[in-house]
């Protein structure tokens, strides 16, 4: 649309909307920029972002490097195309599961692309999942691509799918199984190529039971679950993170004493890996000893 021809009012409302759109992509980590690195080297980026050194949570991270490629079985010559399958995310907040799916991401070609579907309104979520058509609600001025769409040979990173009400799981169910989805305004349904990833820290199997998240698509989204260790049962990873954001920011390092009482605190780490950083920019910021920012 050319704004020339529109008045003032419609003018402001599509700036509005632009920035609106603009501001849910930069919260919801979308991505629409071609991703310069290769393959090989966002892989290996991925993984040296997770940093553990606990052996279940290695062993996780082991499983999402298996499923970012084709591979033999390890009983037969047969090779399984591991990228074909959804996969199943579960972890508490701030345990990791944004990294991991950066990691499952692999070497697919396509982009990666994030959206966290809590506190988004129904037409929001179903704009920026499936698109819109030109028209469809106040502000849509022009057809905007979905992000399934946008994903296209690479992976949707469905965040906290356990937050979306029953009524989007019915469309979000209609989407997995059939690989189509219907952009907001349209009775016409459009193909998208792209794997998905979901991730959530609720109990979907307890959901299931209380009727708060549809079985049917609990098992379309399930065929692999990969179950994160908190980081408060990851013991020294605790020391390893908190080295990396030290180093990264530019920050003071840990004494030895500070060390241990990080230690000591690693199970009110409720919040994860957030909570981990929140306690260490308090301690450089304010110029607080780590003990005064646990007390």
């Amino acid at each position: 649309m050319n704004l020339d021809t529109i008045s003032n009012e419609d003018a402001i409302k599509v700036l509005r909307m632009q920035q609106l759109h603009n501001e849910v992509d930069k919260q919801l980590g979308t991505v629409h920029a071609p991703d310069s690195l290769s393959p090989e080297k966002r892989l290996q980026d991925a993984i040296k972002a997770f940093v553990t050194y606990d052996p279940a949570t290695q062993e996780v991270v082991r499983s999402a490097r298996m499923l970012c490629t084709q591979a033999p079985r390890k009983d037969s010559d047969r090779v399984v195309d591991y990228t074909k399958y959804n996969v199943l995310i579960q972890g508490d907040s701030g345990s990791g599961k944004s990294l991991l799916a950066r990691i499952i991401h692999g070497t697919v070609f396509g982009r990666f692309v994030e959206i966290n579907c809590g506190g988004l309104q129904d037409t929001l979520f179903e704009s920026e999942l499936y698109g819109h058509k030109k028209g469809a609600f106040t502000g849509a001025y022009t057809d905007r691509e979905g992000l399934l769409l946008s994903a296209a040979r690479g992976t949707a990173f469905i965040d906290e799918v356990g937050e979306l009400p029953l009524s989007q799981q019915a469309k979000l169910l209609h989407a997995v199984e059939n690989k189509r989805c219907y952009p907001v305004g349209s009775d016409r349904a459009v193909e998208f190529s792209c794997r998905m990833v979901f991730a959530t820290n609720r109990n979907l199997e307890e959901m299931v039971a209380a009727g708060k998240f549809r079985e049917d698509l609990y098992h379309r989204i399930s065929t692999i679950i990969l179950r994160l260790p908190p980081l408060s049962a990851r013991g020294r990873d605790v020391l390893a993170i908190a080295a990396s954001k030290i180093e990264e920011e530019e920050w003071t390092a840990l004494d030895e004493e500070e060390s241990e009482l990080l230690l000591a605190n690693v199970n009110r780490l409720s919040g994860g890996v957030r909570q981990l950083y929140n306690w260490l920019a308090r301690r450089e910021l304010l110029s607080l000893p780590l003990s005064e920012v646990l007390r």
